[in-house]
Formats: C-alpha cells, structure tokens, sequence
C-alpha cells in the first residue's frame, strides 16, 4: 500500500500539477496569437494585411475577449495535453533506457530524445487532435451564427452527428505534424538546457529560453502541416461537402489555387508566439515539478 500511494503521489505532484499549470500558462499567454494565426490561415488573403492588421480588425469588430473565443477548448486541451505529452515522453524515455539496458538518464542521445518525442506524439495526438478541431470550429464562427457554444456541447453534437470519426477529424494531420515535431520540441529542449548548463544563468532562465527555443525550432520547418491540419479541421465534417479530400489532395489544392506562400500564411503570429508560450511552459513545467516534489 504504501508504494502504491507513493506512487500515485509522485504522478500528482510530478505530472498532473505541473502540466496543468504549464496548460494555463499556455493559452495564457498565447490563445491570441492563435485566434489570429487561425485567421490567417482559412480566411481569404486579401481581407487582412498582416498579422497587425489581423489582431486590430478582430478588436475592432468583435472586441478584444474575441481574441480569447474558443479558449476553453484550448485551456483544458493544454492541461491534459501538458500532463499527456510530457508523462508520454518521461514513460518512453524510461523504455528506451530499459531497451539500452541504460540507469541514468544523461546517457541518452540526442537521437534518443527524439525518438521518445516522436513516439510520444501518437499518445500526445489522440488527445490533441478532437480539442483542436473544435477550437478551431469555434474561432472560425461568427458571432451572429454561433452553432458551438462550447468545447463540450461541440464534442457532443459532433459526436451525435457524425460519431468517433467525425470528432477526430484531422487526426492523421495531427499526428503527421506532431510525429517530427515533438521529436524536435523535446530533443532540442535538453540539447539547449544542457548547453547553457556551462554559464551562471539563473535555472529558471535556463528553463525559459530553452523551451522557448525549442518551440521555435519544432515550428519553424513543419509549419505548412500545421496550415494543412488546420485547413482540413475546418473544413466540412459531412464527406460529400468537403473541400478537401486528404492531406495530399490539401496540400495539392493550396498550391495550386493560392501558391506555396499559402502554406506559410499565418506563420509570422506563430513564430512570435511560440518563444514565449513554451518558454512559459517549461518554466512553470519544471518549477512547479520542482516545488511539489519537495512538499
């Protein structure tokens, strides 16, 4: 009993407290930048001159709270998401130094960490992929025809509707994407917090400017997926009426109706918005980790 106990303390105080604080730290400080990216990414391109011109003209018709439309979808999505992603890459790391027959786990490779990162996706996606289609639903909607009044009542009527599959929609996308990335985001994260153990930084500076690079670099390549898993997310759930038939056929589509550029639209907003958002993620991640284990 009392292992059993501890080990549940340990997943509470290590994993759920942490993850959820890191989860609000995200949509926090960075639900706007993806209401606009969103924007950005399915609205026509000449309705907004930038990324500027974007945030300014969804204040000035819908107010600014519209910049947060959808956040509670994303709020609890980034809890369990940030609780899912780094319990899913910490257990795959343990079964790589188990496959390696490895104790410590400062022998890992680089190469190691990005293959528990790319594993760690397919855990990480089946959570992402049904908080992202809705979240990505509701910010597209207008104020004048609101059909999802929430996160949940969305699930549900879309499950009603179309069932498992349509709740899903864009999971192959998702986990297209996250399969890399994550292999980047985690690899990177301790490739840069190992670097920077050698200067007299304050560790919690280390925890920020580590993950926020570490969301700059799994962005910064794979960004047209994101533009494709987004595409496919909003489009129609009904099969006879959507535009888009595929990954490939999505990709194949943008090209040739709206040029490569297409698939970089929206990325400025990200980019920006990803140093600091998982700069505060790691930080709140790793020091809430550490001030737990110690209660």
């Amino acid at each position: 009993m009392p292992d059993n106990e501890l080990t549940f303390r340990h997943i509470i105080y290590s994993e759920i407290i942490p993850g959820t604080l890191a989860g609000i730290a995200q949509v926090a400080s960075g639900h706007p930048f993806d209401t606009v990216k969103v924007y950005l990414q399915t609205q026509n391109k000449n309705k907004y001159g930038g990324m500027l011109d974007c945030f300014r003209k969804i204040i000035m018709n819908e107010g600014p709270f519209s910049l947060y439309k959808g956040a509670t979808s994303p709020l609890f999505g980034a809890m369990f998401h940030n609780i899912n992603a780094f319990f899913s890459y910490d257990l795959t790391k343990k079964l790589i130094m188990y496959s390696k027959c490895i104790d410590n786990e400062s022998e890992l490779k680089t190469s190691d960490l990005f293959l528990a990162g790319s594993i760690s996706a397919f855990s990480i996606s089946l959570f992402e992929a049904p908080l992202d289609h809705i979240k990505c639903k509701m910010q597209i909607q207008s104020k004048n025809n609101i059909i999802y009044t929430n996160a949940i009542q969305g699930l549900f009527k879309i499950y009603s509707n179309n069932g498992f599959r349509g709740v899903m929609m864009g999971y192959n996308a998702t986990l297209l994407r996250n399969a890399p990335s994550f292999g980047i985001y985690f690899s990177s994260y301790q490739y840069t917090y190992d670097s920077l153990q050698q200067y007299n930084i304050n560790e919690n500076v280390k925890y920020f400017l580590s993950g926020g690079l570490a969301g700059l670099y799994s962005w910064s390549l794979l960004y047209p997926f994101e533009v494709v898993k987004t595409r496919i997310q909003v489009d129609s759930i009904e099969k006879k009426n959507r535009k888009y038939q595929g990954i490939g056929d999505c990709f194949q589509k943008i090209i040739k109706n709206e040029g490569y550029s297409a698939l970089w639209r929206g990325y400025l907003p990200t980019m920006i918005r990803a140093f600091p958002v998982n700069g505060c993620i790691f930080l709140v991640y790793h020091h809430s980790k550490k001030h737990f284990q110690n209660i």
